[in-house]
């Protein structure tokens, strides 16, 4: 059973950007409006993101993986968001097993591009994402 990766958009991904060479491991496709993940993300552009492996397996960090592969496609999926942001955009990630698009996440969480790209990271199975330009902790004064 593979990982499905969703990217949700406020703003359409531009065309040129499904299969960008500058971001070879990340292939998106643009999701049905009557597809079940659409229950999961409240943004109306919704597109499907595959890896180097053509799934969502490939953002998944298991012992034993070509670490080296996973990272880079972590890195380029959170290229992608930072430029989709620099345009406009506000995001949602959402990640589950395949056929398992209708339930509800276990995990929810606000993080950043950066944190998505970052080593110890890890995209988790049943997991939303709010993506946020940067992250404000409150401190008290």
């Amino acid at each position: 059973m593979c990982l499905a990766v969703y990217l949700a958009s406020t703003i359409a991904v531009p065309r040129e950007r499904h299969g960008d060479p500058a971001l070879p491991s990340v292939h998106l496709r643009r999701v049905g409006d009557d597809d079940p993940i659409r229950r999961q993300v409240l943004l109306p552009h919704v597109y499907y993101v595959a890896s180097h492996q053509g799934c969502g397996c490939g953002f998944l960090k298991e012992p034993g993986d070509d670490i080296a592969s996973k990272q880079a496609n972590r890195v380029q999926l959170a290229q992608l968001i930072r430029d989709m942001q620099d345009a406009g955009a506000r995001l949602e990630v959402f990640a589950c097993w395949e056929g398992e698009q209708g339930e509800p996440a276990e995990v929810t969480e606000t993080r950043t591009a950066d944190e998505i790209a970052a080593e110890d990271f890890r995209i988790l199975e049943s997991h939303h994402i709010t993506l946020a330009t940067e992250l404000v902790s409150c401190r008290p004064r």
